[in-house]
């Protein structure tokens, strides 16, 4: 019954959206609970204090356990907007949808997702986005290359669409990144 009133493919792919969506939300509140736990706040405005604390009083492994809370909120973004290396889930989404709601979808949703991500790690999170921007550097480059050695491989329109938006939200990323560490990863 419910086969004859929705196409297959449409269905499918909610189906699979709801799924990805729901994994990548429940890693975000993982992290956010952790986050909670262990620097004990909540206020956003206080992480950068708390983080040159901690960078200027404690040790490397608290240090590098703040850079595995930074990867894991870098994952749960990157998966839950689809970029890459994390956007296996968008091409499939992307060919059993209607265009109108693939327009809807990069034009309302994503396109304002994207500019609260980028304001996000800008203003409340500015320090911690350039002391650890070699996590992001490597999963920018690393989707780079993904995207490009399959972008000439996108025959339908759709599939061009998410690879289209994905690359772009890379390059915009790539380009945030500061430019000072790109010549020390460059001269390592």
């Amino acid at each position: 019954v419910l086969q004859s009133l929705m196409p297959y493919t449409f269905l499918n792919s909610i189906i699979f959206l709801f799924w990805v969506s729901l994994l990548s939300s429940l890693n975000l509140f993982v992290f956010l609970i952790y986050v909670a736990t262990s620097l004990m706040t909540f206020d956003w405005f206080l992480l950068e204090h708390i983080f040159l604390y901690i960078i200027s009083t404690t040790t490397f492994s608290e240090i590098f356990t703040i850079g595995l809370m930074w990867f894991f909120l870098i994952f749960s973004i990157f998966l839950k907007c689809g970029i890459a290396p994390l956007f296996f889930w968008k091409p499939v989404f992307f060919k059993g949808i209607p265009m109108v709601s693939i327009m809807f979808y990069i034009i309302f949703f994503y396109f304002f997702l994207f500019i609260f991500l980028i304001y996000f790690l800008i203003i409340y999170l500015h320090e911690l986005f350039y002391y650890y921007s070699i996590i992001l550097f490597t999963f920018v480059i690393s989707g780079l290359i993904m995207l490009l050695s399959i972008i000439c491989e996108s025959f339908y329109l759709k599939t061009f669409f998410a690879v289209s938006s994905i690359l772009n939200s890379l390059l915009v990323l790539l380009a945030m990144l500061p430019s000072h560490n790109f010549y020390s990863y460059i001269y390592l």
